[in-house]
This record gives C-alpha cells, structure tokens and sequence, in this order.
C-alpha cells in the first residue's frame, strides 16, 4: 500500500506520531502510532542479519559463496516513520484473513540492502 489510492481507494496517511489507512472518503481503517511500532518491531526481531552471496549451479546443485554481511539490531519511531515515508517499509493489509485482523507491516529490507551494495 501507498500514499496513492489503490483499487479499494485505500492509501496510507503519515503523521508526524502515526501512520494510518485510509479511504478517499477520509474514512480511518487502521491506525499505527510509530512507537507501538517501534517497541514491537524490536520485540519480534531484535536483530537481522543480511547476507550477500554469489551462487552457481554444479550438477543439478546450488552452490553458495557468502562473501558479505550486516548485522542490524533495533530500531526507534523515526526510522520507522522515515522508511515507511520512503516507501522501504509496506503495509500490507490483510482484513480477509481472521488470524491477521488489522494489518502487518512488511519491511523490504532486502531490497534496500541490495540497493546499498
């Protein structure tokens, strides 16, 4: 999801201490506040490695060779609001889903990281 509506009319709205879902009626869907956010990411991944590897296939088998890594521990509210406002951080709303009621935010931090190498 972004700050441009999609098909369900729905975008996301950042403020300076929430990011929010909308609809282009004004309706408020879902609301985040950056701290929740913050303490919760930190919570449920207190650190992240990000490995970088060449691989090749020999005989019908994949092969890797690690040659880079990054070790990334916390995080704070500005990062957060900072990524999300940069579209490196996507919220992904999944309303049909009962056991996912509200939302989760998904961090393309993969991508990012391929960005910087």
């Amino acid at each position: 999801m972004s700050k441009i509506p999609n098909s369900s009319k729905l975008f996301i709205d950042i403020e300076q201490d929430t990011v929010s879902v909308r609809h282009v009626e004004g309706d408020i869907i879902v609301q985040w506040n950056f701290d929740d956010l913050s303490k919760q990411l930190n919570k449920k991944i207190p650190a992240l490695m990000l490995v970088h590897a060449h691989s090749e296939m020999r005989g019908g088998v994949e092969y890797f060779k690690f040659n880079r890594a990054r070790l990334m521990r916390g995080t704070n509210s500005h990062i957060i609001r900072e990524q999300i406002d940069e579209g490196n951080i996507l919220i992904d709303l999944r309303l049909h889903d009962a056991g996912t009621r509200g939302g989760h935010i998904i961090t393309e931090l993969v991508s990012e990281y391929m960005k910087t190498s």
